[in-house]
């Protein structure tokens, strides 16, 4: 029997596809991965098995509409996107995949962390005006503190590499946040 999955983008990694494929299973994409409405049009109208959830909003509604719905798989791990409650109601299980893109992350981070201190925007529109800005006014993050919220995956990847350019690395751990959370 194909199975036929629902992923809420307009794309999906090429090994996913391959998997899928090779499973002989039917894939749709959104045409418009933004929008939570097309999601509930195509889950109120089409049989699927399965959701493959990214970024947008999969709701009660449409979780409700698709009576052949079995399983949601959320690529990546947060969930907020997905009304749990309402798939726990119709005994669908919801699945994460824990650092399917914890790498991406932790590198776009760095990249940001480096386009911030290196003014990378401004230097690029002066090569583009035709000018060689040499004005050194970036910061070094070497010898900087980073401070991270949390110790996931994601926040241990990124903390090797700021650790790699010589940074120093301070997290915060949930009891500690929880307890400056409490009033004075």
């Amino acid at each position: 029997m194909a199975y036929r999955f629902l992923v809420t983008t307009s794309a999906l990694g090429q090994g996913g596809v391959t998997l899928l494929a090779e499973a002989g299973c039917q894939v749709d994409y959104l045409d418009n991965p933004n929008d939570a409405q097309e999601v509930e049009q195509r889950m109120a109208n089409v049989p699927y098995d399965a959701v493959i959830s990214r970024t947008v909003n999969l709701t009660a509604k449409a979780i409700n509409a698709c009576a052949s719905l079995k399983v949601i798989c959320k690529h990546g791990v947060g969930v907020t996107n997905i009304d749990v409650a309402a798939a726990s109601e119709r005994g669908i299980p919801v699945l994460t995949t824990p650092a399917t893109n914890a790498q991406s992350v932790a590198e776009l981070t760095l990249a940001l962390m480096l386009n911030a201190a290196r003014r990378l925007p401004y230097f690029q529109h002066e090569v583009n005006a035709g000018r060689w800005t040499r004005s050194g006014d970036g910061e070094e993050l070497h010898g900087k503190t980073l401070g991270l919220a949390g110790f996931g995956e994601i926040g241990r990847r990124v903390a090797r590499a700021a650790q790699a350019l010589g940074m120093q690395v301070a997290f915060l751990i949930r009891a500690l946040r929880l307890k400056m959370e409490q009033p004075m």
